[in-house]
Order: C-alpha cells, then sequence, then structure tokens
C-alpha cells in the first residue's frame, strides 16, 4: 500500500547537510510516509549515500530508499525523476540542505486528509541563519490557513509562491501526467507543475512555519552542473546577468503556461512577480552600475510592470537594503503574513472541518 506522503529529496553534492536534513525528518511524528533521496551523479555520490545508510540503520521501521541517477539531470531533471520514482500520493520536496519543522508531516497529512481534490499545498516557511540556525525572516502569505478551489485565481497566485522548494507538496500523479523536459535549465520546474496542477485541483496554503532554508553570505548552490544548465549559470556565483536568466526562464514558462491553458492569467502572473520584485531587485543593489543593468534586464522582460517595482528601485538606491530588510520584516510582523498587494487572490477561509490540525510555531 502506498503511503499518503513521500518525502523527497533531490540530493547533489552536501552530505553533511543532507544528514542534518535526514535528522528532521526522521523525528516527526506521523506515521504514514516514506523517504527518497535522489542523487544526481555529484562528486560526493559515495558520502550521500553513506548518509542515507546511516538514516537506514537508524530508522529501520521507516521505508528510506536511495537512488542514484545514470548521469547528471541538473535541479529541474532531478525534480522530474523524483517524480517518477516517489510512491507517495503526494509528494513533499526538501533541498538536501533544507530543515523540517517537529510536526510539520503531521500538519500537511491533516491538510490532505480533509480536503478532497487538493492537487498542490503551499506552507509558511523561515529562512535561518547557516551557522547559529537563528531566525532570519518569516515567509507568511497569508496569516491564517487558506483553501484555493481549482482554476484561474488560484493559478495566478500559486505560480511564484511556488518557487521555494522547502516543503512544496504535490498530488504525484497529477504532477506526473504533465512531465516535459522543455522547462529543464530553468531551475523552475515546480512552477509549471503547481501552476497547471491548480488548474484542475485544489490547492491549500498552511499558515504555520513548516520548513527551513539555512542561509549564509556564500553562494553554496551547484547550478551550472548539468548539461542543461552550463552556460546559464555557474557553481557558486550570482551575477546580474545570471539573475535575469533566472526571471527570463521564470517569464517564459508563464507564457507557455498561457499558450497551453488559455486560462488568461499571463498579465495578472507578470504583475505580480512585478509588485513581488524587492526580494530579486535586492540582490545586485550593492553595486550601483551592475544595478542599473540589471533594472533594465528586468524591464526588458516587461517585469517592471507597477509602481511598487520602481518603488523598490528608488528604496534600494536611496537606503541600504539591511535597513530595508528590517522594515519590512517589522511591517510583515504587525500583520503577520507579506501584505497583498494588486489585488492578490487570497482564496477562501477554512471551515473548522477542513482545516489542517495545529501545532505550536517554532517561531
Amino acid at each position: 500500500m502506498s503511503p499518503v506522503i513521500t518525502v523527497a529529496i533531490p540530493a547533489y553534492n552536501r552530505p553533511e547537510d543532507l544528514a542534518v536534513l535526514l535528522e528532521t525528518i526522521l523525528a516527526q511524528d506521523y506515521g504514514d510516509f516514506d523517504v527518497l533521496v535522489v542523487e544526481d551523479q555529484s562528486p560526493k555520490q559515495a558520502e550521500i549515500r553513506a548518509v542515507v545508510e546511516r538514516a537506514m540503520d537508524k530508522r529501520r521501521d521507516l521505508r528510506i530508499r536511495y537512488h542514484s541517477n545514470e548521469k547528471n539531470l541538473g535541479f529541474d531533471g532531478n525534480v522530474r525523476r523524483v517524480l517518477e520514482l516517489s510512491e507517495g500520493d503526494f509528494t513533499l520536496y526538501m533541498g538536501d540542505d533544507d530543515l523540517m519543522r517537529p510536526g510539520a508531516l503531521s500538519r500537511v497529512g491533516s491538510a490532505i486528509e480533509k480536503n478532497a481534490n487538493l492537487g498542490v499545498i503551499l506552507r509558511a516557511y523561515e529562512e535561518v541563519d547557516y551557522a547559529t540556525g537563528k531566525q532570519i525572516e518569516v515567509f507568511r502569505y497569508f496569516p491564517q490557513d487558506r483553501r484555493f478551489p481549482a482554476g484561474s485565481p488560484t493559478m495566478r497566485t500559486f505560480f511564484r509562491r511556488c518557487v521555494s522548494i522547502a516543503g512544496f507538496t504535490i498530488h504525484t500523479a497529477s504532477a506526473r501526467a504533465l512531465s516535459t523536459n522543455r522547462f529543464d535549465g530553468t531551475l523552475l520546474y515546480q512552477l509549471y507543475l503547481g501552476t497547471r496542477v491548480v488548474q484542475q485541483h485544489d490547492g491549500y496554503y498552511i499558515s504555520d512555519v513548516l520548513t527551513a532554508m539555512r542561509k549564509d553570505h556564500r553562494q553554496r548552490h551547484f547550478f551550472g552542473s548539468a548539461a542543461s544548465e552550463k552556460g546559464l549559470f555557474t557553481p557558486g556565483q550570482l551575477t546580474p546577468e545570471q539573475s535575469v536568466q533566472f526571471m527570463r526562464g521564470m517569464v517564459e514558462m508563464a507564457q507557455a503556461i498561457e499558450r497551453e491553458t488559455q486560462a488568461g492569467v499571463l498579465d495578472d502572473i507578470l504583475d505580480d512577480l512585478s509588485n513581488y520584485s524587492y526580494a530579486y531587485l535586492k540582490l545586485h543593489a550593492k553595486h550601483r552600475r551592475a544595478f542599473a543593468g540589471y533594472v533594465r534586464g528586468l524591464q526588458r522582460l516587461g517585469l517592471a510592470r507597477t509602481p511598487l517595482f520602481w518603488g523598490y528601485v528608488v528604496a534600494l538606491l536611496a537606503l541600504p537594503s539591511p535597513v530595508l530588510d528590517q522594515g519590512i520584516r517589522t511591517l510583515k510582523g504587525i500583520l503577520r503574513s507579506t501584505p497583498k498587494f494588486g489585488g492578490l487572490y487570497g482564496g477562501e477561509d477554512v471551515t473548522e472541518d477542513c482545516k489542517a490540525k495545529t501545532f505550536s510555531p517554532t517561531e
């Protein structure tokens, strides 16, 4: 009998981080799940396998599977490979350097149990300091749990909010049916899957912090290692040109979804990307000449669509980003969520019968 949830980890070259993540997964109090680690032909393949085998020894009661790809598929290809191998009704993704918070799987499992026709589950998450574990920022899209009926309004809302892979949960069979390699090299395959799935299946948002992304000053990524990513990204680097390329992939994916579905979502998706552009604008705000070129690149992509975009640009030119970051964190703390801009569709209230059970937040 298949489990309700497969916790799926696309792994590449980070055995030490994977070991920490697995500890947080093995400590979960939910019963109906298995774990799948799909290693993508990294230089530290043997170390990754050893980490998984130690987890198997520690939890012999839990099914933990390890698979090594025959060749390096890259981020998008490995996200797709995970779906091919997942045995759960739902696949819950974790980056190999992320953390799962206590009670997270029970929260997701409860949402699945209480809501029929679910296709995608999003959750609040946090960024924590890599070295100390101290919370940096909470990302909470809405202050309470929300249910999102299938259709165009939900597609518009979910597109950008599927970016973070930590805890992103999708109905396995529905996502598998959409399998394509057309977006390999974008680093954004989950956006395509999530947005397409909620055209026919409901979405759900969990307002508790379920996962954590570990951050430090280093660029610790390996994007650019696979053939599909070479020339687009470089491991350990983040240049303005690479950031523009990333956003180009996002725009082209939104355009492809519009062509395929005729759902009338493209303009609203681009407005949403523009209204919430601060996070990617600040990446290159420190050096003004590079920032000017970066802003022009985003403008050419059609992402300078709203006054908020230009407001962020002016603010980043006038003030250091740490000052702005603190102001934004303060505002989000007061509101208990990210502010809603541009008529963003916020879903429906959740009845007690449909609400996933709560637990004590970690923040």
